[in-house]
């Protein structure tokens, strides 16, 4: 519990609790989704990093099977016609989505 406490007090090397969620929640309440990026660090002295992303950039795999091994999220990043697709994995985001619809993954913001 102190190793979580710790981590989720500085959830990485530039910000604190309060300024990774205020950015999240932020989309959350604005654009109806908010996301966090989960990295691994393999180093048991500090587990792992939260990194805020910008949900409007994220894309839902709506045809994902529950298999842990494919990804479930990309993240679209570049111009308009050069967007670059970087996969992510459900272990590594955490999707926010506020007052989701059942014929939609997206909620209205």
């Amino acid at each position: 519990m102190q190793v979580l406490r710790r981590y989720l007090e500085e959830p990485n090397v530039g910000d604190s609790f309060r300024t990774l969620f205020e950015q999240v929640l932020e989309d959350l309440l604005v654009g109806g989704f908010g996301s966090v990026e989960m990295e691994a660090t393999g180093d048991a002295a500090r587990p792992f990093h939260l990194w805020a992303v910008d949900g409007a950039t994220i894309e839902i795999d709506s045809t994902w099977d529950g298999d842990p091994a494919k990804p479930r999220y990309a993240q679209s990043r570049g111009n308009l016609g050069t967007q670059k697709r970087t996969p992510l994995l459900d272990d590594e985001l955490m999707y926010l989505r506020l007052n989701p619809r059942t014929h939609t993954p997206f909620g209205l913001g």
